[in-house]
């Protein structure tokens, strides 16, 4: 059984809630049109992040997970609306996927330095990644990881991604406009198995990334935040 599964078809999603998968990667074309927008506004953007969740139909009864509050700082474009509709697919498949009207974390923001450059696993339910500029996550198949160090936190980040990686040609990079969704520590019964992933090195090369990610959050019982 495969720890991954890789597609371009977006219901391929839902193969994150099988036991033995940890990581899907829905393989997409980006937008000829709306990257060289966003590269333009890339410069003046800053991070803005939200809640969303069923709880939130009051605000937005037709849609839960309506990504407006993500781009209402944005100049108004067509390429604004078509950046939303986006947004909006990519959270209801995620949702859907996930079951359960899942409380999501969402940001879309500005990434110009190597912010995650260790290989490292989420201690979150699930998170969604994609990029819309620049270069994706990249990621490890679970056979290619030594998972003993991937806790390991005192080397160097070189060091430490040549201990976590058995073989260092298996690493795997997404593209710009891929979905990336990866089962955190936290996943039911995924303790000691979350996705290995790290960020593209780009600070070196004076590189930009706009990257939207969204991050399941635990269930409130009783009124406590899981």
């Amino acid at each position: 059984m495969t720890s991954f599964v890789v597609s371009t078809d977006p219901e391929a999603m839902i193969a994150i809630k099988r036991p033995e998968t940890n990581l899907v990667v829905w393989e997409r074309s980006s937008d000829p049109e709306l990257g060289p927008w966003l590269a333009a506004l890339l410069p003046d953007l800053q991070e803005v992040s939200c809640k969303l969740s069923a709880a939130s139909r009051v605000q937005f009864p037709d849609d839960p997970y309506d990504p407006s509050p993500l781009v209402e700082n944005l100049p108004e474009h067509p390429l604004r609306d078509r950046l939303k509709a986006d947004l909006a697919r990519i959270l209801r498949l995620f949702a859907r996927s996930l079951g359960d009207t899942p409380r999501l974390h969402v940001s879309l923001a500005p990434v110009h330095n190597d912010m995650c450059r260790k290989l490292h696993v989420d201690r979150v339910l699930a998170r969604l990644v994609t990029t819309y500029l620049g270069p994706g996550t990249e990621w490890a198949p679970n056979d290619a990881v030594a998972r003993e160090f991937v806790a390991a936190s005192a080397c160097c980040p070189a060091d430490h991604n040549k201990r976590v990686m058995r073989d260092p040609l298996a690493l795997r990079r997404a593209k710009a406009g891929d979905i990336v969704v990866m089962k955190g520590e936290a996943w039911p019964g995924n303790a000691g198995l979350g996705a290995v992933h790290r960020s593209p090195k780009i600070a070196e090369a004076g590189g930009r990334r706009l990257v939207f990610v969204a991050t399941w959050l635990a269930p409130i019982v009783r009124g406590v935040l899981l």
